[in-house]
């Protein structure tokens, strides 16, 4: 940026910020649309792009200096920004205009702006996230989708942009855990006191672990490489463990005579309480400290105890349990049979008399470890009085094969006393929430009732607390991994398709008509009399009379359209 006393010809010159063309004026347009809060990101590219061309940014990227009221430069440098305000408030909605009418710099408000709106929205990271995933590219060229996704993409990243975290790094080039500070508060070597967890708290996040004691030391505290470290004075442990190690150590090298080429193996992790009497616990992580191993002494080295031996007795133990000398007949007959439930077996032992059965009570561990299964679900005791004072919803779908007009998935909604079902057919399911909002008029309206409990699965396109709120409506959502509670639906859901493949197969017709098959089962079911109404059809308890099945025929048959001649 040049300095302020050459900035002097903001009269003529037009690369000078303070320059205003004759054209430019407040009512000038720069960008649609205008800033509502929702479209920050695509708002302030657009605002930039145009300021930039108009060469005004520095005004509101603070990268001009304000000249002082005495220099002949702040009444061109006032105008200047004067304008810029009066373009910014021109391009703002005016909820949002209102909040930043008595700034008096554009500065100010363009910093002011982006505290508010810069913030990422949840909502439309998880919304954007759910169209990237399925996301197809159907009928459209390659150039079409790839566009489509591209934009997807662009704006997930302006809401979620990369974050400048500050790394604490540790040296690995010189052996882990080594470094020149020493904290005065736990006695840890690569921090000092001022950031010290044990001291100020561990972060969100960090599983701490109780530092390990020289007694039961874990893997990733005791490693050390003893040609890389002979002449050190300073490795993770602490420095009284670290000079017995090295005691031992040098007795264990003048015992064994071990030659220089024995010693670049890692050595070893052991317990310093005893050095007579070394031995090793090996850990999976230095979190949990659960052993996994261990290790014995053997001319200097700890070499690690196979896992065969533990593998060859738990197949000694199962070879024992499976041997007619080790096990009773009984159970030898439960072995053989497949590990069939006590009542098949008392069944085997009436048919078959040299069957043995169990008459001690021994229990089958395997048959406890193959045969877990979770708990079934009790039946549900809702019980509703009238029509819509419960309503199940859920979304089916997506299906391989579009219809013709592009549907894939469809909404289903169910009257709990009733038991009337409506299908919504649906591109995508993000029109989920237009669909339940004309439901909830299409009641109000034609029956005269109102919609009380609405109960679905976590989805994100049923949450819509403030509309539940305003309309008085109570959602229910099932547990996480439980559509069992949503069990009404979900088995509609069966139905549904059970009688609407009888009618594919039935009627040979091209899968890309499945929705039409599905509008027409609905149709039926709910004029099919069901035992859960006492043997009634859903439309005599919706309606009050029963349906007329005149107008019925075989789906798939043949029609004929004719044009008449007085039309």
């Amino acid at each position: 940026m040049a300095s302020q006393s050459s900035l002097s010809d903001h009269l003529s010159n037009p690369s000078n910020p303070l320059y205003l063309h004759p054209s430019e004026s407040p009512s000038l347009v720069l960008v649609t649309p205008v800033l509502n809060g929702r479209n920050y990101h695509g708002w302030v590219r657009a605002m930039k792009m145009a300021l930039l061309s108009k060469n005004k940014l520095c005004f509101v990227d603070g990268t001009y200096t304000v000249p002082a009221e005495t220099d002949p430069l702040f009444k061109a440098w006032e105008r200047c920004n004067i304008m810029v305000l009066s373009w910014l408030h021109r391009f703002i909605d005016e909820s949002i205009a209102k909040s930043i009418l008595w700034m008096e710099r554009a500065f100010e408000v363009w910093k002011n702006l982006f505290e508010r709106f810069s913030q990422s929205d949840v909502f439309r990271v998880a919304d954007l996230q759910e169209d990237i995933q399925r996301l197809q590219q159907g009928e459209r060229s390659v150039s079409d989708f790839y566009t489509h996704l591209k934009s997807l993409w662009d704006e997930l990243e302006n809401l979620q942009p990369l974050l400048n975290c500050t790394l604490w790094c540790i040296k690995q080039d010189k052996g882990r855990g080594r470094g020149t500070r020493l904290c005065t508060h736990c006695g840890r070597t690569n921090h000092t006191v001022d950031t010290c967890y044990a001291k100020h708290g561990y972060p969100p996040g960090f599983r701490n672990r109780p530092r390990p004691s020289s007694a039961n030391a874990t893997v990733s505290d005791l490693i050390v490489n003893t040609e890389e470290h002979k002449n050190d004075d300073k490795v993770l442990v602490s420095q009284q463990d670290y000079k017995n190690f090295l005691e031992f150590w040098q007795q264990t090298k003048m015992e064994q005579n071990v030659a220089p080429s024995t010693t670049n193996h890692h050595a070893n992790f052991v317990q310093m309480a005893q050095p007579q009497n070394m031995t090793l616990n090996v850990n999976s992580d230095q979190f949990s400290g659960q052993v996994i191993g261990s290790a014995k002494l053997y001319n200097g080295l700890f070499v690690l105890n196979s896992t065969e031996e533990a593998l060859m007795k738990s197949e000694v133990d199962f070879t024992r349990q499976s041997n007619s000398a080790f096990v009773d007949t009984s159970m030898l007959w439960h072995y053989r049979l497949g590990y069939i439930s006590d009542t098949v077996m008392q069944n085997m032992c009436s048919k078959f008399p040299f069957v043995s059965c169990n008459k001690n009570g021994t229990v089958c561990d395997v048959c406890h470890l193959a045969k877990q299964r979770k708990l079934p679900y009790g039946s549900s005791t809702s019980n509703s009085s009238k029509v819509f004072e419960l309503v199940h919803a859920d979304i089916w779908g997506s299906f391989s094969v579009p219809y013709v007009n592009g549907d894939r998935y469809f909404l289903t909604i169910v009257d709990d006393f009733s038991r009337f079902t409506w299908v919504i057919l649906m591109t995508n399911k993000g029109d989920t929430r237009n669909h339940l909002r004309n439901f909830f008029m299409l009641v109000k309206n034609q029956f005269n009732a109102s919609v009380k409990v609405i109960r679905s699965d976590n989805g994100m396109d049923f949450l819509m607390p403030d509309f539940y709120d305003k309309m008085g409506i109570i959602h229910h959502r099932t547990c996480v991994e439980s559509p069992q509670q949503n069990d009404v639906v979900e088995r509609k859901h069966q139905h549904i398709l059970n009688v609407a493949m009888s009618l594919l197969f039935q009627a040979k017709i091209s899968l890309k008509y499945w929705s039409f098959c599905i509008l027409h089962v609905v149709h039926l079911i709910n004029r099919v009399t069901t035992t859960v109404l006492n043997n009634r059809t859903p439309y005599e308890a919706l309606f009050g009379c029963p349906p007329s099945l005149i107008h019925l025929k075989v789906f798939g048959c043949f029609c004929f359209a004719s044009t008449l001649s007085s039309h």
